[in-house]
């Protein structure tokens, strides 16, 4: 009888130790973090879980597609881009108010002529008033 009492718990260990112990598993994979996207050149890189390469200098976005490569730009490069024609464009209107001043006339004076250059940032203007 004791024979078999160790032959029954024998044979419950050796069936439910599969289930105490698990399987092992594959050898882990490496996870990259970072996919370059070489395909158009230095800086570009792949946005997480998609497969448009970003330039990480300008924001200028690449993706290939069945009627060729898209360009575009991400988000926050077109709003810096929008930020630097309006900082442009205020420059030239600086320039412009800034050569456009008006003679000085002296007493009993009724005819004068003014020429003026404005400059602002990288704008120029020239008036004649």
């Amino acid at each position: 009888m004791r024979g078999i009492n160790r032959l029954i718990s024998f044979a419950f260990l050796a069936g439910t130790g599969g289930w105490a112990m698990p399987a092992l598993a594959d050898e882990p994979h490496p996870v990259e973090y970072v996919r370059v996207c070489d395909q158009y050149g230095t800086n570009y890189y792949y946005s997480p879980g998609t497969e448009t390469c970003i330039n990480t200098q300008t924001g200028e976005t690449r993706r290939e597609t069945d009627g060729g490569t898209v360009v575009g730009k991400t988000a926050l490069a077109s709003k810096v881009e929008d930020i630097d024609h309006r900082i442009q464009r205020a420059f030239e209107g600086a320039s412009v108010a800034s050569s456009l001043a008006s003679p000085d006339l002296n007493k009993g004076e009724h005819f004068g002529v003014r020429v003026n250059w404005g400059n602002a940032g990288q704008s120029n203007a020239m008036g004649i008033t």
